[in-house]
């Protein structure tokens, strides 16, 4: 199934830091549960704090009250297959600013009646806030982003500063999702599946399932390792908290 119908009773809302929350639930994709995340960032911006919500879920109770009644000021898509909940947060939160990869407006948004306001078509790169045009964020070294061009999805990845983190939406993946399914059960195929070491498997051949036309997205993969990040928040998965590196080059060892 997608996201369950009764999305408050199953989330679960985490501290990563005390500026970084996380929003966990279950989400299946083909005929596989692999949850959800969404990242809920507080940062500083030129007229007070406010909120950066990367891969957002859809809106429940739990989604609202973990942004501590702050305003939403950037959505951030992380890549061309995570925007479903997009709309719904624009409509509630209108001055929010939509970040994506480029072609996401085009292709994806245009159906939904909503565009990207930042669309990023510089490949490869990691970019600041400032070279970004965000710069309503009061440190600009507070938030990188960089688009691994090679990816399929066009994987837009965030770093936070000041968290040390790095969320990610099919970039990385780290199964079963024992997390986005505490508070809900996975059902017995989905048990039976993981317990025969099938997360595993997947995961070891993610890196080259993932980047398309023999492109293993190696210099954006390690311009990644350049920043100082200790934590992964990925979408499918358990969150990777401290020594995130040594996880990121085990996961990825055959293309680095």
């Amino acid at each position: 199934m997608p996201y369950p119908r009764n999305l408050d009773d199953t989330v679960v809302v985490k501290d990563i830091t005390p500026e970084l929350t996380t929003l966990s639930c279950p989400f299946g994709r083909v005929v596989v549960e692999i949850g959800a995340r969404a990242a809920v960032i507080k940062a500083k911006f030129t007229d007070g704090p406010g909120i950066i919500l990367v891969s957002p879920i859809p809106i429940c109770d739990k989604s609202v009250n973990a942004l501590q009644n702050l305003s939403v000021k950037y959505l951030i898509a992380p890549n061309m297959v995570h925007y479903m909940a997009l709309r719904e947060w624009k409509e509630k939160y209108p001055a929010a600013k939509i970040v994506g990869c480029k072609s996401l407006s085009s292709v994806k948004l245009k159906a939904l009646g909503i565009a990207c306001d930042i669309e990023i078509s510089d490949f490869d790169k990691i970019l600041t806030a400032k070279e970004l045009n965000m710069t309503d964020i009061a440190d600009e070294e507070e938030l990188k982003l960089i688009v691994i061009g090679g990816h399929q999805n066009r994987e837009l990845v965030t770093f936070h500063g000041k968290s040390k983190t790095i969320v990610v939406g099919d970039l990385i993946f780290n199964l079963p999702p024992t997390e986005q399914y505490s508070l809900s059960k996975l059902g017995f195929l989905d048990r039976a599946l993981y317990a025969t070491g099938v997360g595993s498997y997947l995961q070891s051949k993610i890196p080259n399932m993932l980047f398309k036309n023999g492109e293993n997205g190696d210099l954006a993969l390690n311009e990644l390792l350049n920043l100082d990040f200790e934590n992964i928040v990925m979408c499918h998965g358990d969150t990777i908290v401290r020594d995130a590196k040594s996880f990121y080059t085990g996961f990825f060892k055959a293309v680095l």
